[in-house]
């Protein structure tokens, strides 16, 4: 059994709102909105999905308004501040817009999750020791047998994803996303959970054959770039991305924060569950590649895709 509280319910939600971390006036806004629309959710007037959509859709222009940047600047620390002050600082009564606090085994083995409010099902999951994974120094902090298997631990937030809007989503559906250091705007090291983009998964699936046990060049380009992918064939991530990562690094130089990776749900055509890796390394000026976040689909909808509803099995993260 986890040892960690979700906040999904729509009460939760809204009370959360009571402590948003903006300008009073918007807070203000946003509670009203809130009530409005959980009321006409809850009245049937409003279909819950549509409801939830325009409550994302309405906090975001809030939170722009407010301060709270939708844009950061490069290498803030914006996201550390709201891990310690709304998240770890009040870990019994965490709020909004944080999700999930585990740290019960101590600080440096816990994590938090929490909602971007960039896109309509975003989550984040973010270490709550401080770490950027810039330098090689940083490796160990993320592999062994004593370090929390961060990837595995995003993988098994999409239930809290499921919880939040009331969705089933199929493994096939699900991405995991580290942007290399040089190409993210926030100094703390986190994982983007999202829908994978459906282009970039059925390039992927029309050449799946070419994707193989070891690290070795997809030749097909992903949203631009060219990557480096492998095949885990297992049901859960147990295997720690990092390690496998860190063959790379070895492999071809240079240092783990100048790389991305992305981890990607995956039914293979042998009927096997499992997970498709990738990998990029930014460029030698550091302003181009390493941003596997481009292989998410942000801007999804809340209700899951056809998909999902047909042949395709559903999430377990059990």
């Amino acid at each position: 059994m986890r040892n960690y509280r979700i906040a999904v319910s729509e009460r939760k939600f809204a009370q959360s709102l009571a402590h948003f971390p903006g300008k009073p006036w918007v807070a203000s806004v946003a509670r009203r909105v809130a009530d409005h629309l959980l009321f006409a959710v809850k009245s049937r007037s409003v279909h819950r999905h549509k409801g939830w959509h325009a409550l994302s859709v309405g906090l975001i222009g809030l939170f722009a308004l407010s301060g709270i940047a939708v844009r950061r600047e490069a290498h803030s620390d914006k996201l550390w501040e709201i891990v310690n002050k709304y998240c770890v600082a009040n870990a019994e009564h965490f709020r909004f817009p944080c999700v999930v606090v585990n740290v019960g085994d101590g600080r440096d083995n816990g994590y938090v999750v929490i909602k971007d409010i960039n896109s309509p099902l975003q989550l984040l999951l973010i270490p709550t020791k401080q770490i950027t994974g810039k330098d090689n120094s940083d490796i160990p902090k993320l592999t062994g047998t004593m370090v929390p298997n961060y990837f595995e631990k995003s993988w098994h937030a999409i239930d809290v994803l499921q919880a939040l809007h009331g969705a089933t989503f199929s493994r096939d559906e699900v991405s995991l996303a580290l942007n290399s250091f040089y190409n993210r705007t926030e100094r703390q090291l986190h994982i983007h959970i999202d829908r994978v983009d459906q282009a970039v998964a059925k390039t992927l699936k029309d050449h799946e054959s070419s994707i193989t046990e070891t690290w070795a060049p997809f030749d097909f380009r992903l949203a631009g770039r060219k990557y480096r992918t492998m095949r885990l064939e297992m049901s859960d991530l147990t295997v720690n991305p990092f390690e496998l990562l860190q063959q790379e690094v070895s492999r071809r130089g240079g240092t783990i924060g100048e790389y991305t990776l992305v981890v990607i749900g995956w039914t293979f055509q042998n009927g096997r569950d499992g997970f498709v890796l990738l990998e990029d390394k930014v460029d030698a000026d550091h302003q181009h590649g390493g941003h596997g976040e481009d292989l998410q689909d942000h801007g999804s909808s809340i209700t899951p895709s056809a998909s999902s509803a047909k042949s395709q099995k559903p999430l377990d993260v059990r």
